[in-house]
């Protein structure tokens, strides 16, 4: 699952981009009537996306590869785009770009992809503090490596790693600790996600356009 996080005051707008972006990228109309009966079959993604909205930023949550639709809202908004990926049931990342372009790649578990080079990750708290425009002190404790141990771990098992700060919260009023992968959203909490909005839709898009070949 990965989240993507927009500045924005005014949600109507978002929501008027949003499908602006489908229709001119996708070629087709976003499906807020979407699912017509019960819930989607969520073993099929491809199409399928979960939007928040609420009066600080927008929110886009999928489970399927939308960057050509994120990239034109954020473009379109003048706003920097926040994704948050949460990896394989085992630990989250988050990257930032500003102008299309990538400013922060962090991880909370850089090792679990076997030797990476260390200039594939960088940018500070205080980076994200000045672009995203909160405290610094406010998220700074998350972006912490866990030192995890264990390569991956089991679907649906329990996890034991060695990490840093075992049982810790970054901050007192967080839900989840330092090697939980849902700490993820306490982190999107802090920088004014709203994950139990009233104005929940899971909605259906257009598949991307495939490139005919020559």
């Amino acid at each position: 699952m990965d989240i993507s996080l927009f500045k924005n005051s005014d949600p109507l707008l978002f929501l008027e981009v949003f499908e602006d972006a489908v229709k001119s990228i996708r070629k087709g109309a976003v499906d807020w009537n979407f699912p017509k009966d019960g819930q989607p079959k969520l073993g099929n993604m491809d199409s399928v996306g979960w939007l928040v909205t609420n009066g600080l930023i927008s929110l886009i949550s999928v489970d399927a590869p939308c960057a050509d639709v994120m990239t034109a809202v954020a473009r379109t908004l003048g706003s920097p785009e926040l994704v948050v990926f949460f990896q394989e049931k085992s630990f989250w990342e988050f990257a930032l770009y500003v102008d299309q372009a990538p400013v922060i790649n962090f991880s909370t578990a850089p090792a679990q992809w076997g030797e990476v080079d260390p200039s594939a990750y960088f940018g500070t708290a205080q980076d994200l503090a000045e672009i995203w425009k909160v405290p610094v002190e406010r998220i700074e404790r998350y972006m912490v490596d866990w030192g995890l141990t264990e390569r991956w771990i089991e679907e649906y098992k329990v996890m034991s790693p060695t990490y840093l700060m075992r049982g810790q919260k970054a901050y007192p009023e967080d839900e989840y600790e330092y090697g939980k992968i849902y700490q993820g959203f306490d982190f999107i909490r802090a920088l004014g996600g709203h994950l139990q909005d009233k104005k929940q839709f899971i909605v259906h898009l257009p598949p991307p356009q495939r490139i005919k070949a020559n």
